[in-house]
């Protein structure tokens, strides 16, 4: 696996951000951030199609049908190929959503689940970005959020101060991974 790689958008495409689904990792969506849109690919990348959502794109994160999207213009979610819903405000409170958004993530089993890192917490929703939760309980900066794949109610954050973690889906949390009283600032997450 990666020995080999194969282009599969144009050269020059300016490909921003990449999200594939686990329900089938030949459901690909790629942001294009100086075209300014999303292409989606149901064959691994041999052919692809525009979702309609202009703006360079930023950040991308899928589950199952459901692919949330953040723009210069906000944070939205398409399902099923549907017609894109703006869920958040790129930098202002938009259905308990605040501050600039840094990070998303979504639960692999459940895309109603969805977490934002914003320049003002860490930010939870449960019915696909209608409404959001602060669930951190600080007011830090977010950068970088990852949900375990194996346990979706384990989620890992780096804030400004470190690197957090709940294992019951943001109802407690605790410093993980680094020595105690080691305060470092954490800029990416991935989990094995």
């Amino acid at each position: 696996h990666g020995q080999s790689w194969n282009p599969v958008l144009p050269q020059y495409a300016g490909v921003t951000a990449v999200a594939v689904t686990q329900a089938s990792t030949a459901i690909v969506y790629a942001g294009l951030g100086f075209r300014g849109n999303i292409q989606k690919s149901v064959d691994g990348g041999d052919t692809w199609i525009d979702t309609g959502l202009a703006g360079p794109v930023q950040l991308l994160a899928a589950s199952g049908s459901t692919v949330y999207a953040l723009t210069s213009a906000g944070l939205f979610r398409s399902s099923a190929g549907g017609a894109w819903v703006n869920i958040g405000a790129g930098g202002s409170s938009h259905q308990g959503l605040n501050g600039f958004i840094f990070t998303i993530a979504v639960d692999p089993f459940d895309p109603q689940v969805a977490y934002a890192g914003t320049s003002t917490g860490f930010f939870k929703t449960t019915s696909g970005g209608d409404a959001w939760t602060n669930v951190f309980g600080y007011s830090t900066s977010v950068g970088a959020v990852v949900v375990a794949p194996s346990d979706s109610s384990t989620v890992f954050i780096a804030t400004s101060g470190g690197l957090g973690v709940t294992r019951d889906g943001g109802q407690t949390w605790s410093q993980s991974g680094l020595p105690t009283g080691v305060q470092a600032q954490v800029a990416t997450i991935a989990i094995d």
